[in-house]
């Protein structure tokens, strides 16, 4: 059975801001593409097109996986501007490792008092909201490269009129004007 976690796009935009600025990017794409954190972490930067808002992703499990093209959400924009100037065969995010990047993301979790969201529950959340905007089973399925049969599976129960199970807790009222200290314990 699949995990549902999901945030808003609100609470991810927090989790961007609140990062140490090694991770903002990852976090930015992971949040905001729906990809595997391994496979973001394995981008370089000819994958990347901020002028349109879309990126390669590379394959991690199987050539069914193979780099597949994805939309950025448009919030994630100013939170990525730094990565223009990559060259492109230069990791995207040099230096971090998926182990570090899901303990920081728990800690600025803890920070922000949203708990038990993981990046890789991410993918959830860009599935989720996709489907509530009435977007297809088809085009999520693209973006997660996943088969559409799982899709419609797991977010058949989610559209723009029903779903009482939001976590939305954060609007842009609330968030954050600037970003918060995150210290390592």
């Amino acid at each position: 059975l699949a995990r549902k976690r999901y945030e808003s796009t609100a609470v991810d935009e927090q989790f961007v801001r609140a990062a140490l600025p090694k991770y903002r990017a990852l976090f930015a794409l992971v949040h905001a593409t729906g990809a595997d954190v391994s496979a973001a972490l394995a981008m370089v930067g000819r994958d990347l097109s901020l002028p349109t808002l879309r990126c390669r992703v590379p394959g991690t499990k199987t050539a069914h996986r193979d780099r597949h093209d994805v939309e950025i959400d448009a919030w994630a924009l100013p939170h990525l501007t730094e990565l223009r100037t990559v060259l492109p065969a230069a990791p995207l995010v040099p230096g971090l490792t998926r182990s570090g990047a899901a303990a920081h993301h728990k800690h600025v979790g803890a920070a922000l008092t949203v708990t038990d969201y993981t990046l890789r529950d991410a993918r959830h959340s860009i599935a989720v909201r996709w489907r509530k905007a009435g977007r297809s089973f088809e085009e999520i399925a693209r973006q997660l490269r996943t088969s559409v049969y799982h899709v419609a599976t797991v977010y058949a129960d989610f559209s723009d009129e029903s779903d009482t199970r939001a976590t939305d807790r954060a609007t842009s009222a609330d968030a954050p004007s600037a970003p918060l200290t995150i210290r390592k314990a």
